[in-house]
């Protein structure tokens, strides 16, 4: 599309409100990697071709951080105009 340096891939994350208590967030990132890693949630997902993958709160709103910045610079550099609420 005329930019290097860009991978598009889709991906789901679960989030809970600001202000959600870290123990609530910690224990919903763990009970969602327990059924992730139930061998029929695995095979299903992987048979619906997606790549199930876990990681920590912090490591996901590193990641979710990285992704507005890398589309804002796709969004600017294609003169998308800004939306605003």
């Amino acid at each position: 599309a005329g930019m290097k340096g860009f991978q598009v891939a889709t991906w789901t994350a679960l989030v809970a409100p600001a202000g959600t208590p870290p123990a609530i967030v910690n224990r919903l990132s763990s009970e969602v990697a327990a059924v992730f890693a139930l061998p029929e949630v695995r095979d299903r997902l992987q048979r619906q071709g997606a790549v199930p993958v876990t990681s920590t709160p912090a490591e996901t709103a590193r990641f979710v951080s990285d992704e507005i910045k890398k589309w804002s610079q796709v969004a600017e550099a294609a003169k998308v105009p800004k939306v605003t609420r």
